[in-house]
């Protein structure tokens, strides 16, 4: 092992300590909405997209690919909504769901420890229905790399696949996000970021300039 792949390993293994303080690391998404009140966004517009689902298909390009865009029925925890499934460059898969009706905000959820956790998760899942319920465009991504097939921090002896884990795996997916909202209606996003590993540092990087908003024609 050369002192590269060493240096990576610790640096995942710190990540890791931090990320796993508590013992309710998989529980701590479902607090988000816990004192969550929609008069907090009271003044917001409420919007419908103004472009159909499938069409988003189309946004498909050398930087992200948009495998699915498939309309999602109503249930009984979660409203219609648009289901993306995509991947950008080099392994990041995502997933982008929008609402049938937005509150104009978009919720990013982490991931915990060494991540590559499945999108299809049933707690993912649960955690995406629960944003939708409160109106949000919802967005999850599993860092780049696979944990089925890549366990605990064995990605990390690939360059990119440990840059994305580290940090550009959240930013390329809110970006993508964006673009992909933007098609389907053009209101101002304001990423959320809870406090899952991924989150905290979503949440330290919004010190750095942020990319200008997509904005009405």
């Amino acid at each position: 092992m050369n002192r590269m792949t060493r240096r990576r390993i610790g640096s995942l293994a710190m990540v890791v300590a931090v990320a796993s303080g508590g013992s309710h690391l998989a529980a701590q998404n479902g607090s988000q909405f816990r004192a969550w009140k929609a008069s907090a966004l009271a003044d917001a517009v409420q919007v419908k997209p103004r472009a159909a689902c499938p069409t988003l298909v189309s946004l498909t390009g050398y930087e992200f690919s948009v495998i699915t865009a498939t309309t999602v029925a109503a249930s009984a925890d979660a409203p219609e909504h648009c289901r993306v499934i995509g991947q950008i460059q080099p392994e990041i898969r995502f997933e982008a769901s929008l609402p049938a009706v937005w509150n104009g905000r978009l919720y990013v959820f982490g991931n915990g420890g060494y991540a590559g956790e499945s999108l299809d998760a049933p707690a993912r899942a649960a955690n995406v229905r629960r944003g939708l319920a409160h109106g949000f465009a919802v967005v999850q991504m599993n860092t780049g790399h696979d944990a089925a097939t890549e366990p605990l921090g064995s990605f990390a002896v690939n360059s990119q696949k440990f840059l994305d884990y580290a940090y550009r795996g959240l930013h390329v997916s809110v970006l993508t996000a964006k673009r992909i909202r933007a098609r389907s209606s053009r209101p101002r996003i304001c990423p959320d970021a809870p406090a899952m590993a991924t989150g905290r540092r979503a949440s330290r990087r919004r010190r750095l300039p942020r990319s200008k908003p997509s904005t009405a024609a």
